[in-house]
């Protein structure tokens, strides 16, 4: 594969350079920049090399990680990616919420679960279940207000198997 520098300079394309070798191309891209954390191309400043290393393989579309389970064989940037679409596709759900179990497969996920429905910053902190005061009661799951319950009795499917009745 061929890949290109794409260093512009006003809208104008200033660079021509081109490699097959991955880590050449992006030690040139990185040889337009001012200082060697900060982007050639777009002036975003980073923390760590590594950052803008990441940073200019999406810029430049270079996704060398591929998923092993898809066909046509989907790609990425970096092989986290890769680890959480597996996860994701293997359907295993190794992150619970103790508070209303619900399950996640990717710790991102469960982070964003954890700041949206319990307001926790840190996955590890304690939750007060003592805000719960509503819950249903085939599941045990807890809620803040009654709305948010009858919410989860709309959607959960445990309901909908309880509440059955034959045509």
């Amino acid at each position: 594969m061929l890949y290109h520098c794409g260093f512009t300079d006003n809208g104008v394309k200033y660079c021509v350079f081109e490699s097959d070798d991955l880590d050449e191309t992006v030690n040139h891209v990185r040889s337009h920049a001012i200082d060697k954390r900060t982007c050639p191309l777009c002036q975003f400043q980073f923390a760590f090399v590594k950052s803008l290393r990441v940073h200019l393989k999406r810029k430049l579309g270079i996704k060398q990680y591929s998923c092993i389970c898809c066909k046509p064989k989907k790609k990425f940037v970096t092989r986290a990616e890769v680890q959480n679409h597996e996860r994701s596709m293997s359907g295993t759900r190794d992150f619970s919420c103790n508070v209303c179990r619900t399950t996640c497969s990717i710790y991102s996920n469960y982070k964003t679960h954890l700041k949206s429905k319990h307001h926790k910053r840190r996955a590890n902190a304690e939750i007060d279940l003592s805000k719960y005061t509503y819950r249903c009661e085939p599941c045990m799951v807890g809620f803040s207000s009654v709305k948010e319950e009858n919410k989860h009795k709309v959607r959960a499917s445990h309901l909908r198997i309880i509440n059955y009745v034959p045509v």
